[in-house]
C-alpha cells in the first residue's frame, strides 16, 4: 500500500466523525463491511499479555534473589528495589511489543505508509509545532499550579547549565519513546480496530479513548506493591489489580482528561492521516511533564489545577476540551498538511 493511500489531504471538519474513510479500515475490508475480529485480537492481546506478565512476575524474582546472593548481588538489588506493579507493568508490554509485527501484518498493516508513519510534506514544522504545543500546555498549566500554591519550586538537584541539559535530554528521549509507542498502538492500532468494528467513526473514536484512558489506571498504590516477599500468587494478584484498578483510584476529572486527550490524538490522526502530529503533540505533554517533575515538588491535590499529573483537574480538562475542537474544526494550513512524497 502506497503511503497516498494513507496521508493525504487533512479532510473538513467533523467529516471525520460522520463519514467512514475507509483508508482507516483494516482487514481489506472495503464500503460499509465491518468486522470485530479486531477487537477479539485486541481482547486476546490485552488479557495475554497480563497472563504472560502475572507467570514471568514470581520467577523473575526468583531468580533475581539468587543472584543477589550467588552471581551479581549490585545488579540484582537494584532490581528487586523496584516495586512489583512497576514491573509488572513493564512485562506486561513486552509480549504486545514483541508480537506488534504479527498484529500488524494479520491486520494488513505491511508498511510503515500504511500504518500511518510514512514520509510526509514538511515533516519537521509539522514535528516542532505538535511538540511545541504539547510543551506549552503543559507550560500553562504548570504556571497556574505556582501561581495559586498547587506546587512550588524545588529542584532535585542544584540547577546548572549541565543538569538542566542533562534533564532536557533526558525528557525529550524518554518523552520520544513513549509518545511513538503509544501512538502506533492506540491510534495506529486500536483505534482503526474499533474504527473497522461500526459505521459510526465518533463511536469508534470515543471508544478507543475511553479504552485509552482505562489502561491509564493501574494497579492503586499500597503496601503490597513493594517487593517484600514475592509469592507464586502475586503475579495474578497484579493481574486482577491491573484489571479492575480503575474502580478503586476512579477520578472523573483524570478520566474525562485522558478521554479527551484520547480523543484529540485520534482525531488529529483521522484528519491528517498520519501519526507523526500526533506524536508530536504527546511527547510535547511527556516531555514537559517530565522536565516540570525536575523543577518543582510537594503537589497539593486540588480539583481546578490538579496534581503531579497536570492535566487531571478542571484546568487541564478545559485546556484538552479547548485544543479537541480546535483540531476538530480549525482549517490545516498548508505547511501543516501531510502528503505524500511517494
Amino acid at each position: 500500500m502506497k503511503s497516498s493511500q494513507i496521508i493525504g489531504q487533512p479532510r473538513r471538519a467533523f467529516d471525520i466523525l460522520r463519514e467512514r474513510d475507509c483508508r482507516f479500515v483494516l482487514f481489506g475490508l472495503k464500503g460499509k463491511e465491518v468486522s470485530w475480529r479486531g477487537l477479539r485480537l485486541l481482547a486476546f492481546v490485552f488479557f495475554g499479555s497480563l497472563f504472560f506478565a502475572a507467570c514471568i512476575l514470581p520467577v523473575l524474582y526468583w531468580i533475581a534473589q539468587w543472584a543477589a546472593i550467588n552471581e551479581a548481588p549490585q545488579l540484582a538489588k537494584s532490581f528487586l528495589a523496584n516495586r512489583v506493579d512497576k514491573v509488572f507493568d513493564f512485562l506486561r508490554w513486552l509480549p504486545v511489543l514483541i508480537g506488534l509485527p504479527g498484529v500488524m501484518w494479520l491486520c494488513h498493516l505491511r508498511s510503515f505508509d500504511s500504518l500511518g508513519l510514512g514520509r510526509t510534506g514538511h515533516v519537521r514544522s509539522t514535528l516542532v509545532c505538535g511538540f511545541l504545543v504539547g510543551s506549552l500546555l503543559i507550560a500553562l498549566l504548570g504556571t497556574g499550579q505556582l501561581a495559586f500554591g498547587a506546587t512550588f519550586f524545588n529542584p532535585r538537584a542544584e540547577v546548572s547549565l549541565g543538569q538542566i541539559s542533562e534533564w532536557v535530554a533526558l525528557s525529550f528521549a524518554f518523552a520520544t519513546i513513549v509518545a511513538l509507542t503509544e501512538e502506533v498502538i492506540f491510534r495506529g492500532l486500536i483505534l482503526r480496530l474499533f474504527y473497522s468494528a461500526t459505521l459510526r467513526p465518533w463511536l469508534a473514536l470515543i471508544l478507543s479513548s475511553a479504552f485509552f484512558a482505562y489502561t491509564h489506571f493501574k494497579i492503586p498504590p499500597g503496601g503490597w506493591t513493594k517487593v517484600g516477599a514475592v509469592h507464586w500468587d502475586t503475579g495474578w494478584y497484579a493481574a486482577y489489580w491491573m484489571l479492575v484498578g480503575i474502580s478503586v483510584e476512579f477520578d472523573l476529572k483524570r478520566f474525562v482528561a485522558l478521554l479527551l486527550l484520547g480523543m484529540v490524538l485520534g482525531a488529529l490522526m483521522l484528519r491528517t492521516g498520519s501519526l507523526w502530529p500526533g506524536i508530536a503533540l504527546h511527547s510535547g505533554l511527556v516531555f514537559g511533564m517530565l522536565l516540570y517533575h525536575d523543577l518543582v515538588n510537594g503537589f497539593e491535590i486540588g480539583s481546578f489545577w490538579g496534581s503531579k499529573a497536570l492535566i487531571d483537574g478542571w484546568a487541564g480538562v478545559l485546556a484538552l476540551a479547548i485544543l479537541f475542537v480546535i483540531v476538530l474544526t480549525g482549517s490545516l494550513s498548508s505547511h501543516q498538511r501531510t502528503r505524500a512524497l511517494s
